[in-house]
């Protein structure tokens, strides 16, 4: 049964924001507050909060108590429910009554960009397979899963099985996602791909998800290459610095994405940490996004390539949203 509806949000009209207080409450929906952190940094506000979000969010249907599959409509991810699937705050098991399910897609680059997402686990970057962010209601009350499937449309990536599930939050300082792998139970694993004849696509398929909210399908990259640092120079003219601007560094031969930790100030400078160091030889872009007085700025730099020593420059310019998310588009 295929059952959904398409709900397009503004794009991200207000999805820069930044904040210097913390507030992790909801509104009356149930819906999660923006994130906020306890100094200015620029952040990504919650996505399902109006016009906070660059991608679409799609929205499908279920019934509680009842096997069902089901898929997102842009990038046919695969959500396979049991009859035990949900479960209100109390951890009751929901067995009646109609799911609303609430998804973003984010298999490129660019849309994980947009949604302040990386691709790195313990300071390794991860070759993605695609993530999603779900939540769910029963009659506006968000709801909660005991175990459900999800399959991630294996088209959108060169990685072979097998696929691990990861689990994340941006809770912390800079708000970015960050990823836990999910405990290696039964069905935690991807080590084939699942044939779906019923609309003719690939997945990489787990039986066993435990979580909604950040769902990543990733597998660890692994390199004999040395691991080396980057630099990149900021020029610019009007101020900007690590409160209102984000560099990331996107590895397109593996759907990857992580972001540069550290800025000097007097130098202008951007680097990775000490802990999120990359792998030499590996062919990046760099793009760096800006939100000051109102005014979006945003500079993108193709087809370098990591080395020892690396040095290259940033010239942000002067954009309009709709250029930003037109350039986030074509990563």
């Amino acid at each position: 049964m295929r059952k959904y509806t398409r709900s397009f949000t503004l794009l991200f009209l207000s999805a820069i924001a930044i904040f210097s207080s913390c507030n992790k409450g909801g509104d009356s929906s149930g819906n999660p507050s923006p994130i906020d952190t306890s100094t200015t940094k620029l952040i990504l506000s919650n996505m399902f909060a109006g016009t906070r979000t660059m991608t679409p969010t799609q929205s499908l249907e279920v019934n509680a108590g009842t096997f069902q599959v089901v898929y997102a409509p842009s990038q046919t991810t695969r959500l396979m429910f049991y009859p035990n699937s949900f479960k209100d705050k109390n951890g009751n098991i929901i067995t009646s009554g109609q799911i609303d399910i609430k998804i973003v897609e984010m298999y490129s680059p660019g849309r994980m960009i947009a949604n302040r997402s990386s691709t790195v686990w313990s300071g390794r970057l991860l070759q993605s397979g695609g993530q999603v962010y779900i939540k769910a209601y029963r009659a506006g009350q968000e709801v909660f899963p005991t175990v459900y499937g999800i399959g991630f449309n294996a088209s959108h990536t060169n990685a072979a099985p097998p696929m691990a599930l990861f689990y994340g939050n941006n809770m912390n300082q800079d708000s970015i996602t960050t990823w836990t792998q999910a405990p290696n139970n039964a069905g935690t694993l991807a080590n084939t791909t699942f044939s779906d004849t019923s609309n003719n696509v690939i997945y990489y398929q787990f039986d066993s998800c435990t979580n909604f909210n950040w769902i990543n399908c990733d597998l660890i990259y692994n390199t004999t290459e040395q691991l080396v640092n980057l630099t990149l120079v900021s020029k610019d003219t009007v101020g900007l610095d690590k409160t209102n601007t984000q560099v990331f560094l996107v590895f397109p031969s593996i759907n990857s994405v992580t972001y540069m930790q550290k800025f000097n100030d007097t130098a202008k400078k951007w680097t990775l940490s000490d802990m999120y160091l990359v792998p030499a030889n590996m062919p990046f872009h760099a793009v760096s996004i800006s939100l000051r007085n109102g005014l979006y700025y945003y500079s993108e730099v193709k087809n370098l390539t990591t080395k020892y020593e690396f040095v290259d420059t940033l010239r942000p310019q002067q954009k309009s949203l709709s250029d930003v998310i037109n350039a986030l588009g074509g990563l």
